[in-house]
């Protein structure tokens, strides 16, 4: 679908006259090739994606850790 809705995806779609809108047929659809990378890239791809989501959901508990550090010196400061 994202293939689709990209500049060179809707190369391949004909807007229907004078209406702007995007149509395809399901025989066009059919013949649409589209070129994947072999699987040894797309394993590549899969494992630096999982590295970044790793990572950015260390950040995230990290965020939260430092949330929780703030609140807490905050408190001990007005306590005093």
């Amino acid at each position: 679908m994202y293939f689709l809705m990209s500049d060179y995806g809707r190369t391949l779609l004909s807007p229907q006259q004078g209406g702007g809108t995007y149509n395809i047929s399901a025989s066009t659809f059919q013949e649409v090739k589209i070129n994947v990378p072999p699987l040894d890239i797309q394993n590549q791809i899969v494992a630096r994606l999982d590295g970044s989501l790793r990572t950015l959901d260390d950040i995230r508990k990290l965020s939260e850790v430092s949330k929780f550090s703030i609140k807490s010196i905050i408190n001990a400061i007005w306590e005093h």
